[in-house]
């Protein structure tokens, strides 16, 4: 639920929540403005919203496909030494291997254009340090 939450914050601008914090906390405005707080707990991120999102979300994809690779590294591995001399078991544990290494590689290029990326969209977005 957090998630959708999230996501609908993210059409909140950060205009918005300075201009309702300058009308002050006359009748009504008050109740309006935690309303919409219950309704969009994360938009008090304001611009900074996409670094934060994408950040948890990236951090959570790059771990599993880390996870993964070191999985299959270890069956590489396992394969290489149970293979009993086989050549052909051998060769294809570290084919294994190598496809792993360059995937994990390629995963760590995509979280580098990734993190660029949500940097140029958060500076746009005016926020971001």
């Amino acid at each position: 639920m957090n998630f959708f939450l999230t996501i609908l914050g993210l059409f909140i601008p950060k205009a918005s929540a300075v201009t309702l914090d300058q009308i002050g906390s006359g009748p009504g405005i008050s109740d309006m403005w935690s309303q919409i707080k219950d309704v969009f707990p994360m938009s008090s991120e304001g611009a900074n919203l996409p670094d934060t999102l994408f950040g948890k979300i990236n951090t959570t994809i790059l771990g599993l496909i880390a996870g993964v690779g070191v999985a299959m590294l270890i069956y590489a591995g396992v394969k290489m030494m149970s293979g009993g001399g086989n050549e052909e078991g051998f060769n294809e544990a570290k084919k294994i291997a190598t496809n792993v290494v360059i995937g994990l590689i390629a995963a760590m290029v995509a979280d580098a254009v990734i993190v660029y990326a949500v940097t140029l969209l958060t500076a746009a977005a005016g926020g971001g340090a």
